[in-house]
């Protein structure tokens, strides 16, 4: 399976010396084990990820001037936006609110949300004007 995403420094699998690793800002450090890549990134922050691909970096804008950005860094903020603004769009207008109750009912809830963004999407891009 292929995959990448946001990776926790502490995980038990990554070499010890991982999460103690300082990285200067635009550096790299990657660690390979068969298929699977784990990179360490400072941009602001330390960015920690788990990827298939390899560690080159990618010619990216970055507010109005081009900067290196690593391929798998430009994949999984494209991918991600999508999921953000979908819960930044749900947590204001909760269906539950603080309920103590079943927890079926919990899940009911976040079915209903989700359902109801979901179907929202499909008509912005069906009628684009409405």
């Amino acid at each position: 399976m292929d995959t990448y995403g946001t990776l926790n420094e502490t995980r038990k699998d990554l070499p010890v010396n991982f999460s103690k690793e300082k990285v200067p800002k635009g550096e790299i450090v990657a660690y390979q084990r068969s298929k699977v890549m784990a990179l360490k990134w400072q941009n602001k922050k330390s960015v920690c990820l788990n990827t298939i691909h390899d560690a080159s970096p990618n010619l990216a804008t970055c507010k109005s001037k081009d900067c290196l950005k690593l391929f798998d860094v430009c994949d999984h903020s494209n991918t991600i936006g999508g999921v953000d603004l979908c819960n930044q769009e749900m947590s204001y207008y909760p269906t539950l609110r603080n309920q103590r109750g079943k927890y079926y009912i919990k899940i009911f809830g976040q079915f209903l949300d989700q359902s109801l963004w979901n179907a929202y999407v499909l008509y912005k891009k069906t009628k684009p004007n409405a």
